[in-house]
Parts: C-alpha cells; structure tokens; sequence
C-alpha cells in the first residue's frame, strides 16, 4: 500500500477533488474538440482523462460526505467549464445562467462554514 504524507483530511479533500475538477474539465475539452473535429482519438484521451477524474473523485469522497462533496465537485467543474466555453469556444451564457452560477458559488461558500 502506498503511504501518503501525513495532512490533514480537509487538505486531502481539496486535493482530490481538485485534481478529479481539472481532470473533468481537461476532458471536457477533449471532448467538446472532438464533437468539431470528429477525430476519434480525441473521444478516446477524452473518456480516459474522464476516468482518471472519476479515480481522483472517488479518493475525495474517503475524507468528506458526499452531501458536502458533491456539490463542490460540480459548481468547481460548471464553473471551469462555462468559462472556458465562453472563451475558448465563444459559447453565450444567459444573465440567468450566470445568476445561477453566482449562487452556486454562495452555496458551496455557506456548505463549507
């Protein structure tokens, strides 16, 4: 068994969730590349990147409830994802789209107090 350096299980949390996030979202990318391109290996980096997220993600949930973990998990990843849609692929997102996203962000502020 691999032994980790001692920290604290918050910091854990973050870390792999974080991690599971970047991952997401670099899939994501791959992903929304592929449905213009067509390229097919661009679908299979793109599922495999989304598999190493769901590894990171299901680490994550060892440290925290996943009540808690989940939203964080999916407000960080809607997030990430939106502003990278709006510049990288010049997506529009709504005044309520980003309302929504503002609350979401408040939500995952007032879940962690």
């Amino acid at each position: 068994m691999i032994q980790l350096p001692h920290l604290s299980q918050k910091l854990w949390f973050f870390l792999c969730v974080g991690f599971a996030i970047l991952l997401e979202v670099a899939a994501d990318i791959l992903l929304k590349k592929w449905s213009i391109d067509g390229r097919w290996w661009l679908f299979a980096i793109g599922l495999s990147v989304y598999l190493l997220g769901t590894i990171s993600w299901a680490y994550s949930l060892r440290y925290e409830q996943l009540s808690k973990a989940i939203v964080l998990f999916t407000l960080m990843n809607l997030v990430a994802v939106t502003l990278i849609g709006m510049v990288f692929f010049k997506e529009q997102v709504s005044i309520a789209n980003k309302v929504g996203i503002i609350f979401g962000l408040l939500s995952v502020l007032l879940i962690e107090l």
